[in-house]
């Protein structure tokens, strides 16, 4: 029996200490860890007063901001070059990650056929780059550890907020005729201190706390942005947070395993057909609460000029990466918003940008990017109860996909919601698994096939009455 237990302990010694150990066989030291959550800070906008120092308006916001885009590649340099100590890990990556490959590639390949190959050529290098920064973060942390450095970056960022509102009221408080009185912290806009308040609410819900420090900081956390949500007067950040709660309990009971799998879809489908249906019979006082008419403020003008302006010029492949956009791209553009003071930096609906610059290959790429990624986290969350990323995953993919419908962030650098979805994707691919990190393929293989073989009991030989035994 001892014998039994050795053997089995033996063979089943490569997987456990897979499964214990890190990817990258140690945990991030002091200097990583450090510049992990400097990273994150700049990812979740967390920076603005030192990014947007000399600059004002859209383009201090948007991702043309040449302080963003010189820290951002300073820091997807050194994630690039942190990811080059195991290239034969990345390579795995990309391998196993084909759909993401081609999201990442389309951009690249249009800077061909770009109407602007100055500003795509340019944008699209930082969006590579924003590519293997997730790679780095999805290989260095688990899920797990990711949310809980998130966490403390997200509370780092909202105590800030009311500091630099004390300090500088002027400064982190909107004054202007538009949006007057809404806060914005050090977030630059109250969209953006919207939209992290929300993603916020959901990592301090899902992290597990490890200490009674963990703990207190995921209440604080709660506690701080539901306030700077409050004053930030953003009605589509409050929409998010209503909808990320109404997804908790959603998942909530589609992880309930003593219901079954009949009562779990029924419930699904009827929430869904009652939400539809509310948004359907109440549409128009919706938009009054959320400060918009059936013209959302004038877009729908935009929107028309700017599909009139792709079907004349560019239907079949778009304008290219980040193109349309500009004063090359969107000339036409410029004479159905006469009464606009100046021409957007993007068309206030991502979906529509998508088109606009990858035409109708992005759109069913970025399709079934939704639909792949969207299966694997429902796919994770029912098989995988017990951990709580799945969920707070989803809930960042809901988010991504309804900011996504007022601001442009799919396919965009630096950007908070982007580095969500992409996360989303390499998590819930086994090569990056919580249960099984970063390891090449021939050596998961062996470790699969060691976790599946049986391991027989040893029992001793069978010998016949009268049976002497060889002779010496």
């Amino acid at each position: 029996m001892m014998r039994a237990r050795t053997t089995n302990q033996d063979m089943n010694q490569p997987l456990n200490q897979a499964i214990s150990r890190p990817a990258w066989q140690a945990p991030p030291g002091w200097l990583e860890s450090f510049f992990i959550f400097i990273s994150l800070m700049l990812v979740a906008q967390a920076l603005g007063p030192l990014l947007m120092a000399g600059s004002s308006g859209d383009d201090a916001l948007g991702d043309s901001n040449p302080a963003t885009l010189l820290s951002a590649l300073t820091v997807y340099t050194i994630a690039f070059f942190l990811l080059a100590r195991r290239p034969g890990a990345v390579m795995d990556t990309i391998r196993d990650n084909p759909l993401l490959v081609a999201v990442f590639l389309l951009p690249v390949v249009s800077v061909i056929w770009s109407v602007d190959r100055g500003t795509s050529f340019r944008r699209v290098v930082a969006l590579v780059m924003t590519g293997f920064y997730c790679v780095y973060l999805a290989r260095r942390l688990s899920p797990d550890d990711f949310l809980r450095r998130l966490l403390l970056v997200l509370f780092v960022g909202g105590v800030l907020s009311l500091l630099f509102t004390l300090v500088d009221p002027g400064q982190a408080i909107e004054h202007g005729a538009i949006n007057n009185g809404s806060w914005k912290g050090v977030y630059g806009h109250k969209a953006i201190l919207g939209r992290i308040a929300a993603v916020a609410v959901t990592v301090s819900v899902y992290v597990r706390p490890r200490n009674f420090f963990d703990g207190a900081m995921r209440w604080l956390t709660i506690a701080i942005f539901v306030f700077l949500a409050i004053k930030s007067e953003s009605r589509a950040s409050w929409l998010m947070m209503g909808g990320g709660v109404g997804c908790m309990m959603l998942i909530a009971i589609m992880r309930n395993r003593r219901l079954s799998s009949g009562i779990k879809f029924t419930i699904a489908l009827a929430v869904g057909l009652m939400v539809l249906a509310a948004v359907g019979l109440l549409f128009d006082k919706i938009l009054l609460a959320m400060g918009r008419d059936d013209t959302f403020s004038g877009r729908t003008t935009l929107w028309e000029g700017a599909i009139a302006v792709a079907k004349a010029h560019h239907p079949i492949l778009g304008a290219g990466y980040r193109a349309f956009w500009t004063a090359t791209g969107a000339e036409g553009v410029r004479d159905y918003i006469q009464h606009w003071a100046r021409l957007p930096s993007h068309g206030h609906n991502g979906y529509l940008d998508i088109w606009l610059e990858l035409g109708y290959a992005g759109v069913v790429l970025f399709a079934v990017f939704v639909i792949v990624t969207v299966t694997r986290l429902i796919r994770r969350m029912l098989r995988e109860s017990s951990e709580p990323a799945w969920a707070a995953f989803a809930i960042f993919f809901f988010v991504f996909l309804l900011n996504n419908a007022s601001v442009t962030v799919a396919f965009k650098h630096t950007d908070i919601a982007w580095v969500f979805a992409v996360l989303a994707c390499l998590y819930t691919r086994g090569c990056v698994s919580a249960r099984l990190p970063a390891l090449a393929r021939p050596e998961r293989k062996r470790l699969q096939f060691i976790a599946s073989r049986p391991v027989r009991a040893w029992q001793p030989p069978y010998h016949p009455p009268g049976f002497q035994g060889a002779a010496r």
